[in-house]
């Protein structure tokens, strides 16, 4: 049987069909859906890849923050610790009255009080403890002393100043009372400064 020539034009036009849809459905087809798997498998893991970025930045900053806040702390503690030991509080009298060409005459050790009575702005959760000295120098040289107490990056203040001059030296005498906070902690508080006359005692309280 011989075909015309429009026939075989429709034969040879419906072999290159047949043969265009198998290569697409064997080859083309999985090709173009593996290329598309990999294109969403790639924005996906490009994202991820993003927000890890970002999580490390907020992490990075976070961490900066934590350090930041840290020193803070660090500052907060020296300004109003948790709990000071009177020994500490008078050594560092003692050497800034040495820093200002002071003498610590005589020393007397207050009890250690609640101050939400005393003012508004301080909170219950805080202690007020008093020294009551009698600080020997000459005049600029007690100022020194009053100046470096009140600007102690401590807490510190002093009070009810009297100074009068010694009849027989040339100096002052400055009688005042230094007080300081701290935080309160239940059973915390105690005495371990050796007083001139006790020394023979570890703690003169017990």
């Amino acid at each position: 049987m011989i075909l015309s020539k429009r026939e075989n034009i429709l034969v040879f036009l419906s072999s290159i069909s047949l043969f265009v849809f198998l290569y697409y459905q064997s080859i083309l087809e999985p090709l173009i859906k593996n290329t598309v798997n990999t294109y969403n498998t790639l924005e996906t893991n490009r994202q991820i890849l993003n927000d890890l970025k970002l999580k490390k930045e907020n992490m990075d900053t976070l961490t900066s923050q934590v350090d930041l806040l840290a020193v803070q702390a660090l500052k907060y503690d020296d300004y109003i610790p948790p709990f000071r030991k009177i020994s500490d509080i008078i050594k560092e009298i003692e050497a800034i009255a040495l820093e200002s060409s002071c003498t610590i005459e005589k020393l007397n050790i207050g009890t250690p009080l609640n101050n939400d009575n005393e003012t508004e702005n301080i909170n219950e959760a805080f202690l007020l403890s008093t020294l009551n000295y009698n600080i020997r120098g000459e005049y600029k040289s007690i100022i020194s002393f009053l100046n470096k107490i009140e600007y102690n990056i401590n807490k510190m203040s002093a009070d009810n100043l009297t100074i009068i001059r010694d009849e027989n030296a040339e100096s002052l005498i400055a009688i005042l009372d230094i007080n300081f906070l701290y935080l309160k902690e239940e059973d915390s508080y105690f005495y371990d400064y050796p007083i001139q006359g006790m020394t023979s005692k570890e703690n003169m309280f017990e």
